[in-house]
Order: structure tokens, then sequence, then C-alpha cells
């Protein structure tokens, strides 16, 4: 059985993907189980009658990188909720094309970047579909040209865009190892 590895080598991840990715790993961790071959269509099925909020419905959702109850000062800067959501977009999608990747529109696109990245693997065998994960994810910075994670971040430390529980990085994007 193969198990998400814990520590430093997951770390930075959740800072780089759409808030989408974290449940997308658990699914994807939850399909890796021996006694599962299929679809993430089919588990997503199984488990939550083909919807499950915290993956904003299906696997054909958008994604975003702010959550729906996220707590936000509307009163005092009712615009920046979008406003960090459109320059979060615009991090991610530069970071995604200046290391030739697609930009995905959906969890299902994002669920095959994660099988190009070494995320994931799927393979079709004679009892159906398997799913597994590597011993050691790769780090963000294996794949990715953080550039734009890390002038992200400075804005957010020099207090220009919103320190939010979601802010694309809490810490510089250098602590990552």
């Amino acid at each position: 059985m193969a198990a998400l590895p814990v520590g430093r080598r997951l770390s930075g991840w959740d800072h780089v993907l759409p808030r989408q990715g974290f449940p997308l790993t658990m699914l994807i961790g939850t399909a890796s189980q021996p006694d599962f071959t299929g679809s993430l269509d089919e588990l997503l099925q199984e488990l939550f009658e083909g919807h499950w909020d915290m993956i904003g419905g299906d696997l054909d959702g958008a994604h975003t990188f702010s959550w729906p109850d996220e707590e936000w000062d509307y009163e005092e800067t009712p615009e920046r909720r979008e406003a960090n959501e459109a320059h979060r977009w615009e991090t991610f999608g530069a970071m995604l094309t200046s290391a030739g990747y697609p930009v995905p529109k959906t969890v299902r696109d994002l669920s095959e970047l994660y099988l190009t990245w070494g995320l994931a693997r799927c393979a079709e065998t004679p009892d159906g579909t398997r799913w597994s994960t590597p011993a050691a994810l790769p780090l963000p910075s294996d794949l990715l040209s953080l550039d734009a994670v890390q002038s992200g971040d400075a804005r957010v430390q020099r207090g220009q865009e919103p320190a939010t529980r979601n802010a694309w990085r809490r810490t510089s994007a250098s602590a990552w190892p």
C-alpha cells in the first residue's frame, strides 16, 4: 500500500496549488488503497454520491484559491478578495507556463498534472484502474519556477496583499527544502 509521506518532503504544494489540491491529494490517496480499483469519478461517486464540497463539487469543477467560508474584511477592503484571487491565478499561471505546463481549468485537469509531475500514478490492470502515490513526492521547486511565488510572497510581507490562511506563502519560498 502506498502512503503519502509526511514531514518536509510534502511541504510546499499547499502553497502552490489551488485549494482543491489538498482534497484531490486525499482522494488519490484513498484511490491508492489496495481494495479500490476504478477512476477518481467512480471513487467520488462511491464515497460522496458524486459531489464533494471540499473539491468544489465534482472533478469538472473550476478551481479557486479562496475557500467559500474564508473570513474576509469586506467593510475595509471589499475588492481585496477578488483582487487576491486574480493575483493568485496570474501567479499560478505564470509559474506553470514558465515551466512548460498547461494551466488546469478543472480538478480533473489538475489530476492530470499530478500524473505528469509524479505526485500520483495510474495504471490499467486486468482488475481495473489502479492508483498509487510515490514513497517520496517531488517538491514544487523540483518541477516549477518559484520566482512568481517568491515575488507574491514579498507582496504579502510588505502588506500589499492580504495574509489570509490561503496566501501563497506565509513564510519565504526560500524556506522550501
